[in-house]
């Protein structure tokens, strides 16, 4: 069951009762505020609930997603430009121009600020990075490995959207397509938490100190610099 409530700062949230929860829980998705209550939760409740923790709700939100007529994306080791034709007025073309720039056209007249636009083309640039990633991203994540001295038994490329990541108990590590949006040192994050992983399962001091070390110190640093990275797809 869910319903929506409306807030002068945080917008329309979406409200989700959960059966056999016994807390409140917010995060972001899409722009939009998802907020998770128990089973009775009055809404007096949930109201305070936002109250007292407005201030980080607002600290974890990410910034608007937009596009518009020529915006360039960088990706890791190619770039996506965003145009308009009239060729095929129902239909989003895609054309690859020279080895990294992919030049992807909507329709004449379609409204990029719109909602439907956003997640149109939000879906077009993941699906175009699942393709780009077996090139780019695992070639880039097998020299990682071989310059950290790390045995890795392969890689995939998977469609995570929160989880960026996954080492499989065989050793296979799994990068998601959305990888494919973030700078390098973030995508060496990503990758470099996932080589710890192959010797520990878990989230120890130890698992920590080796992927901090494979990082050059940084680890902390990055985590904080992901958590606020402004996406430029609606995740």
């Amino acid at each position: 069951m869910q319903y929506y409530i409306d807030d002068d700062q945080l917008g329309r949230i979406i409200v989700k009762v959960r059966r056999g929860s016994h807390t409140i829980s917010a995060r972001w998705h899409d722009e939009q505020l998802h907020v998770n209550v128990p089973n009775g939760t009055p809404t007096a409740m949930l109201r305070q609930f936002l109250d007292s923790h407005r201030a980080g709700i607002l600290k974890h939100r990410r910034p608007a997603v937009s596009f518009h007529e020529g915006q360039v994306i960088n990706c890791f080791g190619c770039t996506v430009t965003l145009g308009v034709q009239d060729y095929k007025p129902k239909h989003i073309m895609i054309k690859h121009a020279g080895a990294s720039n992919i030049i992807v056209s909507l329709p004449v007249g379609t409204d990029f600020d719109s909602s439907y636009a956003k997640q149109n083309i939000s879906r077009v640039l993941q699906k175009l990075m699942e393709q780009e990633a077996p090139k780019r991203l695992i070639p880039y994540a097998t020299q990682l490995a071989q310059r950290l001295g790390v045995s890795v038994k392969g890689f995939e490329i998977g469609r995570g959207k929160q989880k960026l990541g996954h080492c499989t108990s065989k050793g296979v590590v799994q990068l998601s397509r959305n990888v494919m949006f973030l700078p390098q040192d973030l995508v060496d994050l990503i990758i470099c938490h996932e080589f710890a992983h192959l010797k520990h399962l878990n989230h120890s001091p130890a698992f920590h100190a080796l992927c901090n070390t494979y990082l050059g110190g940084r680890e902390k640093e990055l985590e904080t610099r992901l958590k606020h990275f402004p996406w430029p797809i609606l995740q």
